[in-house]
């Protein structure tokens, strides 16, 4: 997540504060699949970018989670809002204890290029719009999936955009099929039970990968307002969408900062 302050190729001061120990954000593990085909051009973009910042003169702070106080310390003309979007909770039964012992994680957590946990040979995905690229790709390294949803049919993620089509060819050549109307009810070491319009069903696993709907987080939009500063949001911090809207918003906005 980004906080970034200016534009620096139209020659301006930057700051950039970022929470985290590198740069990234979601699109570190976005494009972080090691068999799902034509992935690359996701999994090398954070790469690119961070080397593009490494030649620039951005002042870039890792590890700091920016407050009002550290932003305005700097005296900003302008403040970007880039923090991404997050999860929203899900209140599962037994979802605390599962998260601690490691049978259920999130998939921000399963793609992280940087010590991944370990996933099991039987794997649950639980929310087919974000997980099923992961389905797929976990398919293709020979875990058995089972790819549960709670909607009544397989709807992406708004920043899937059109490899949909692309994801749903794959899924029927693999044999993989979205199982919908499965509300996940709680979580027990070894099984997850769902509830379904004909009660409740348990099925056994040895992983379960939680994929959530992701909301906004911009928390520091409001906090700002009252700021003398020109204040702009970018990316999933204005709403959950593609990296590509993100990119085009942010050189957009480069471009208008005088």
């Amino acid at each position: 997540m980004e906080y970034a302050i200016t534009a620096d190729e139209i020659g301006h001061d930057v700051v950039l504060f970022e929470r985290d120990e590198t740069l990234g954000g979601a699109m570190d593990w976005a494009g972080n699949y090691a068999a799902l085909p034509n992935m690359e051009m996701l999994s090398y973009q954070p790469k690119y970018h961070r080397k593009m910042i490494e030649k620039s003169s951005v002042d870039v702070r890792l590890g700091v989670d920016a407050d009002v106080a550290a932003i305005m310390a700097e005296a900003p003309d302008v403040v970007v809002i880039a923090t991404g979007a997050q999860p929203i909770a899900a209140p599962f039964e037994g979802l605390d204890a599962a998260r601690a012992s490691g049978f259920a994680i999130r998939i921000d957590d399963a793609m992280r290029r940087d010590n991944p946990p370990v996933i099991g040979m039987r794997v649950i995905i639980y929310g087919a719009g974000e997980g099923a690229e992961l389905a797929l790709d976990l398919k293709l390294r020979g875990h058995e999936v089972r790819l549960i949803d709670a909607g009544p049919a397989y709807a992406p993620a708004n920043y899937i955009g059109s490899r949909v089509w692309a994801i749903m060819g794959m899924m029927a050549h693999v044999g993989l099929a979205v199982e919908p109307g499965h509300s996940l009810a709680r979580l027990a070491d070894g099984s997850a039970v769902f509830t379904t319009a004909g009660g409740e069903t348990s099925v056994e696993a040895d992983t379960v990968v939680i994929c959530s709907v992701r909301r906004a987080l911009n928390a520091l939009e409001k906090a700002l307002q009252s700021q003398p500063v020109s204040l702009h949001v970018v990316g999933d911090a204005r709403t959950p969408r593609s990296y590509a809207n993100a990119i085009h918003e942010a050189a957009y906005l480069s471009r208008q900062v005088r």
